[in-house]
């Protein structure tokens, strides 16, 4: 039986989180053995006489397909591993020299002859990232530093901590700073960390945004009725603003339309709106309840034309159900 120490847990929150894809390859100190879950990280993909079961990474897997990665480590394949798992304790049996920055908080893994593997902190998770070119950092550094005294390069390395503690401000951005107050560094130590360490991946890969809302689309409801309606049409007016009214009963439906004055163009318009809609909802008008008002008179020709009757009010009177709605609208300005 071969274990992992990783949990899947914690692989599972940094893919739902973005940290993590799956060129990425964890570094396991508890791993005795390596396993991937994406084939192209591998060379020399092939099958071995034995079979093995891997626990420790979400329930048991069982393989016998093995491929070489970085051109030193034999690791085993499995397409529902939870993540590519590299065993330091292998590495290290393999001939690496593992090495850990307590500044930069990383893990760097040399083979002779190969790539160097820098395996950076992801959340709580140490991964290197396979889908860009490898960095070969640790010799860089070395050289980097011999260009400063050793209290350039100490206050360097403090620097390195105070960016960080800025919540990884753009490189950029950092030389422009008037002053930085309360910490024990200068901005030109700052500038010499940047020269020592290179750019922070925090900074190259920049800050979560806030996303744009989805936008919800939101559908009238009617109400399905079979029963033919009577359309009640009325105007009225709020601080000088006109509006139309309509109330379709039985459904008791109510539509309001603003209107810019009372000519019988502007009525015909408002008035055609609101048909328009109660057509498209396939429902059946069988007439239209409406006052003698001088605009809406003049359009009674009209509607009996388009097979819409009529039932105007008598003289003097107004709608009844409209003049609730108006009542109701009036008291809420």
């Amino acid at each position: 039986m071969i274990y992992t120490e990783i949990t899947p847990q914690s692989i599972l929150n940094a893919y739902q989180s973005n940290f993590l894809h799956d060129f990425h390859v964890m570094l396991d100190s508890g791993a005795n053995c390596g396993i991937f879950k994406n084939p192209q990280l591998l060379t020399d993909i092939r099958e071995t006489e034995c079979s093995a079961t891997i626990s420790g990474i979400g329930g048991k897997l069982t393989t016998n397909i093995v491929g070489t990665f970085n051109g030193t480590s034999e690791v085993f394949y499995h397409p529902e591993a939870v993540a590519n798992i590299l065993s330091q304790s292998q590495e290290h049996d393999y001939g690496a020299l593992i090495t850990y920055d307590y500044n930069q908080d990383n893990y760097i893994v040399q083979h002779e002859g190969c790539d160097t593997l820098l395996f950076e902190r992801v959340g709580g998770l140490y991964c290197l990232d396979a889908s860009i070119p490898t960095m070969l950092v640790h010799n860089t550094v070395q050289e980097n530093k011999l260009k400063y005294t050793k209290r350039q390069v100490k206050k360097a390395e403090e620097a390195a901590q105070v960016r960080r503690r800025l919540f990884f401000p753009s490189d950029e951005a950092i030389p422009k700073l008037s002053s930085i107050n309360n910490i024990p560094v200068t901005r030109q130590d700052v500038i010499r960390s940047i020269d020592i360490f290179g750019r922070d991946k925090n900074a190259i890969r920049g800050k979560l945004t806030d996303t744009k809302t989805k936008t919800i689309p939101l559908e009238p409801v009617w109400k399905h009725n079979d029963q033919p309606q009577f359309l009640s049409v009325d105007l009225f007016f709020i601080d000088g603003d006109g509006y139309m009214i309509s109330v379709m009963s039985p459904l008791d439906h109510t539509a309001v339309v603003h209107i810019k004055n009372r000519t019988t163009a502007v009525l015909r318009g408002a008035l055609w709106k609101i048909l328009a809609k109660i057509d498209q909802q396939h429902y059946e008008v069988s007439y239209i309840l409406t006052d003698n008002e001088g605009g809406m008179a003049a359009l009674f020709v009209e509607l009996e034309q388009a097979g819409n009757g009529i039932n105007p009010a008598g003289a003097g009177d107004h709608v009844p159900i409209v003049e609730r709605k108006i009542r109701t609208f009036t008291l809420m300005f």
